[in-house]
């Protein structure tokens, strides 16, 4: 009983001292926003099912004999990752998208060289769908020996920047990449020779 008594005489003086007998008020805590992110899913990323192919003819009429190179996008394997503000305080927030674009070349007729590249675009879109990025970026296609049909991989990363306050958003966002139109009649050709200069 006097072990007890003596704690909690000592605990008294402890909150009682300070100037003039008065104890600060506690200083104020900056609110941190603490956004839960482990359930939420990805953005979505796809591949717009009207730009998913495109056929070169050398800027001439479509026909067979003129077809230089054809290309498909045909699927999207990937992930993401929400960077919160706890998570670097020197890295922006948002939300790391990283994923590999399937695409398979075939060479036609016309074609003559090695290598065929064809422009794509990314876009990022909004929840209220507007663009609010969009970089174009170029597939490139080395064909050797008697390959007509060439596969490729292409690596991509997406970054979202997001206030902490709007990750809660992130899946109504989404990612979307398509093939740019082929060249009209009369423009210059789009597959390249690797031999040009």
């Amino acid at each position: 009983m006097k072990k007890w008594l003596g704690f909690f005489l000592l605990g008294i003086v402890a909150a009682c001292a300070g100037d003039d007998g008065v104890e600060a008020p506690p200083e104020e805590a900056t609110p941190v926003v603490d956004v839960r992110t482990e359930h939420l899913i990805c953005p979505q990323v796809a591949v717009i099912r009207e730009a998913e192919e495109a056929a070169d003819f050398g800027g001439k009429k479509a026909s067979q004999e003129n077809l230089v190179a054809k290309v498909r996008l045909r699927r999207l394997i990937g992930d993401c990752a929400y960077r919160k503000e706890t998570d670097d305080p020197d890295e922006p927030t948002g939300i790391d998208l990283s994923f590999i674009l399937d695409a398979a070349a075939m060479k036609g007729d016309a074609f003559n060289g090695t290598k065929a590249f064809f422009p794509y675009f990314v876009a990022i879109v909004d929840p209220a769908e507007n663009v609010v990025r969009r970089e174009q970026f170029d597939l490139s296609f080395s064909f050797s020996g008697n390959n007509r049909l060439v596969e490729k991989e292409e690596r991509l990363h997406v970054f979202i920047p997001l206030p902490p306050e709007s990750l809660l958003q992130g899946p109504t966002y989404r990612v979307l990449i398509g093939l740019l139109k082929p060249p009209s009649p009369g423009a210059d050709q789009m597959s390249k020779s690797s031999d040009d200069k």
